[in-house]
């Protein structure tokens, strides 16, 4: 299953704004951003443990202390593309935690 971009990263208001996990105060587009850099992290890390071959990544480690290569991070970008999200191998190496890495897709939109 194929997800675009445009519906993934414009997740509709009140996921979070709603829940508990925000309070109410934050204004809506700071939890639209939120949303985007959680499901964006996610994703990463599911990918990132499917490649690296791992039960769990922390969103904070780094890729290359990991033991990912340049074989790894080509089939991670093929991966998160198919997700819908859209990184180049030089973002990969200057962000190499999840954590930067999906702030630095959902702020590149």
């Amino acid at each position: 299953m194929t997800i675009s971009s445009k519906s993934i990263l414009k997740p509709s208001r009140g996921i979070l704004a709603g829940s508990s996990l925000l309070p109410s105060s934050v204004p809506i587009h700071h939890t639209d951003i939120l949303a985007q850099q959680l499901w964006a992290k996610q994703v990463l890390m599911n990918i990132w443990c499917q490649v690296l071959e791992l039960p769990q990544v922390d969103a904070h480690a780094n890729f290359f202390d990991l033991g990912g290569d340049a074989l790894h991070a080509a089939q991670i970008l093929s991966l998160a593309r198919i997700q819908g999200l859209h990184f180049s191998l030089g973002q990969f190496v200057d962000h190499p935690t999840i954590s930067e890495m999906a702030q630095n897709i959902i702020f590149q939109h």
